[in-house]
């Protein structure tokens, strides 16, 4: 994912604490959390289309978004399984009552 991140652009890979921001407020009551992992399977095309799917590169001029596409299929050639690429995700949900 870092890698892809790397390539794209515009994405980053990184993790915020946010609980202390949300206690340290004073806004809000106990901060209830959930998480939840999801992986997505893709085959080249997938990928390069999920690639295209996000604004910053479908809004690039041709010449400039090819060779973005280029090494994500690159990237995939060297990566993937013959089953393709997982790409991960974790959604973090945050929920609390705003005091006052």
């Amino acid at each position: 994912m870092a890698r892809l991140s790397a390539i794209i652009g515009n994405e980053t890979v990184q993790e915020t604490d946010v609980l202390p921001v949300l206690d340290s407020s004073g806004l809000f009551g106990q901060v209830e959390q959930a998480q939840f992992a999801f992986e997505q399977v893709l085959g080249r095309d997938g990928l390069l289309d999920l690639v295209l799917s996000r604004s910053y590169c479908a809004k690039l001029p041709s010449a400039d978004r090819q060779p973005i596409l280029e090494a994500v299929g690159a990237l995939y050639d060297e990566t993937a399984s013959p089953k393709g690429v997982r790409l991960a995700y974790l959604t973090e949900c945050f929920s609390a009552v705003k005091l006052g």
